[in-house]
Order: C-alpha cells, then sequence, then structure tokens
C-alpha cells in the first residue's frame, strides 16, 4: 500500500473543497481536481480493501491451523494416556512398584486424598455448599476435612488412588 495515504487524501479532498470560486473557470477546475480526489480516494480504498481481506484470509487461515493443532494435541494426550495406561497395567500384571525404564525411573505414587459421594447420598447441611444454582452441592473440602478428622459421614469417604509417575 505504498503512496498516498487515504486520509491525506481526505484531507486534499477537505481542502479542495473550501476554494474560493471567483469564475466559472475556477468552478470548473474545482470539479476537475474533486473527480481527481474521488479517483485516487477509490484507487486507494480499493488497496485497502484487497489488504483487508487479505488479513481476514490470514485470520481465518490462523483460527484453521489453530484448531488443526488443538486437534493433533488432543490425539498426542490420548495417546500418552494409552502409553500410561498400558505401562500401569503391565506393570501390575508384574506386581511392580517401581522400575528403572532407560533414563527414566516408574514408580507408583500415591495422589492426594479426594472424596467420593454415593449418588444421590443427602448430606448434613454443614456439608453443603450454596451457590446461586437451584441444588446445592457437596464441600468436598469441608467433607474431607471432617473425614480426616474421623467424623462419620453416610455416604462418604475419602480414597486414594495412584499414578503413574514418570521421572
Amino acid at each position: 500500500m505504498a503512496g498516498v495515504a487515504l486520509y491525506k487524501i481526505a484531507d486534499d479532498y477537505s481542502k479542495a473543497i473550501d476554494f474560493d470560486l471567483d469564475t466559472e473557470a475556477d468552478a470548473e477546475a474545482l470539479t476537475v481536481l474533486l473527480s481527481e480526489i474521488q479517483d485516487r480516494f477509490e484507487n486507494k480504498a480499493a488497496a485497502v480493501v484487497a489488504y483487508l481481506r487479505n488479513i481476514d484470509a490470514e485470520g481465518d487461515a490462523y483460527k484453521a491451523e489453530a484448531a488443526r493443532l488443538v486437534g493433533e494435541a488432543q490425539k498426542r494426550e490420548r495417546r500418552a494416556k494409552a502409553l500410561r495406561d498400558y505401562l500401569t497395567l503391565e506393570m501390575r500384571r508384574c506386581n511392580l512398584v517401581e522400575c528403572k525404564a532407560g533414563l527414566a525411573s516408574l514408580k507408583f505414587v500415591k495422589n492426594p486424598w479426594r472424596v467420593e459421594l454415593d449418588p444421590g447420598v443427602e448430606l448434613p447441611e454443614d456439608f453443603l455448599r450454596r451457590k446461586p444454582a437451584p441444588a446445592p452441592e457437596p464441600d468436598k473440602t469441608k467433607i474431607a476435612e471432617a473425614l480426616k478428622a474421623g467424623t462419620d459421614i453416610p455416604g462418604a469417604r475419602l480414597v486414594q488412588d495412584e499414578r503413574l509417575k514418570i521421572v
């Protein structure tokens, strides 16, 4: 988009309109000048529109590529999970808690405690968190604290799973 900027062409138009018209020749000259300025404006506007369309097309291409990359990332995540599950299964079949695998070490480690609730369990009010939504939901942080402190809460228990950590 080399050449005169669109705003300068618009400035030329504004200045031309302010010309004093003393004779008919001045009026004819102004008409020719305004026509020339309008042509320059239209040509420049066409160049800006072409550039704008290129930018829009690039933006669409980037969005499409981003969506493709997200799909590729999700494929890799699913493949990595399948491989972790495979290692976990085979280590369990061999009754291995840890093993060396080249430069890596595989070891089962405890996950943090989490609360697991039976479906449809009715909890005391103290263990419910109120939201603007219609139904209250369990406050698992409070429930976990109470269970760790030895409080019996029917339908709730602490569960600690394992995961495979690859270092």
